[in-house]
């Protein structure tokens, strides 16, 4: 307790018989003056810094309104800029908020802040009504930001993992999807050109059955292998450009291409020179 501050005890108001117009001031002068006063006996519902601030506020500028002082609902501490304005407070005869009983005592505060004002609680700046929250309390609320901010951080890390995740799954049925693809069209492919192969392989029979009957062939059967030479001529073009298209539409041009064009040119020769031959 500050210097001449009587030992608080909860006033049993029942036992008041009204509101006295007389002013209670409390010892505690030998302490000295001080920019603080404890006010004692406040009845719990007038313990209000909305009912003290207009009362005090008038013998000066209020620092700090302090209700529930040192746990008990019935005191306040109050704190002014000036030791002037305490003193104008604490010699005021007017009774405080109408109650002769209210008492006043100066107070020098002996403990450090935290312990004065405790954890959270609420206290008035001049016309401003804050709360206080000691340096517990503010490491307390920093190491939950801190460990909100990383739980955020995590599940954006999370998140995001999961969004290339899908991105990579996605990726991947493509990929797929188009080496399906490719393999449809090699093996389409790879039809084409053996139907190919196998015109080119029937025409070049027809041509080397053509070479060894000379002078021997009949003409009505010469030219029935001629007919079918020239058919199948008509289909490998017809095979060649269904070929040379595919590839071009799928871009899957290989060396297959080249042999097969050349075999062409190679078939094609033997047929000139096959009709040259019969010509003459």
């Amino acid at each position: 307790f500050a210097a001449g501050e009587p030992p608080h005890k909860r006033f049993d108001y029942t036992r008041l018989g009204g509101r006295g117009r007389g002013r209670g001031r409390g010892g505690g002068r030998g302490g000295g003056p001080s920019t603080m006063l404890a006010v004692r006996y406040i009845p719990s519902e007038l313990n209000t810094i909305t009912n003290l601030n207009p009362h005090f506020a008038r013998f000066g500028n209020l620092q700090n309104i302090q209700i529930n002082f040192e746990g008990d609902s019935t005191s306040a501490l109050l704190t002014f800029s000036t030791t002037q304005e305490s003193e104008a407070a604490f010699h005021s005869a007017e009774a405080i908020l109408n109650n002769r009983f209210i008492k006043v005592f100066r107070h020098v505060d002996k403990n450090s802040a935290k312990d004065r004002i405790g954890n959270n609680q609420v206290i008035a700046h001049g016309d401003q009504i804050t709360k206080t929250i000691s340096n517990e309390d503010n490491k307390t609320e920093q190491a939950e930001k801190a460990k909100e901010q990383k739980q955020n951080e995590l599940l954006a890390i999370q998140k995001n993992q999961e969004m290339l995740q899908t991105k990579a799954d996605m990726i991947k049925k493509t990929e797929e999807k188009r080496k399906e693809a490719v393999k449809q069209q090699e093996t389409l492919i790879k039809s084409k050109q053996s139907l190919l192969e196998g015109l080119i392989e029937e025409q070049k029979g027809l041509i080397s059955k053509l070479e060894k009957g000379k002078g021997t062939m009949k003409p009505s059967e010469k030219k029935i292998i001629m007919t079918l030479i020239k058919d199948l001529t008509k289909s490998i073009d017809k095979a060649k450009e269904d070929v040379e298209n595919t590839l071009t539409a799928t871009g899957l041009k290989t060396r297959t291409k080249q042999e097969i064009q050349k075999e062409l040119l190679d078939a094609e020769m033997e047929l000139f020179n096959s009709q040259q031959d019969s010509g003459q």
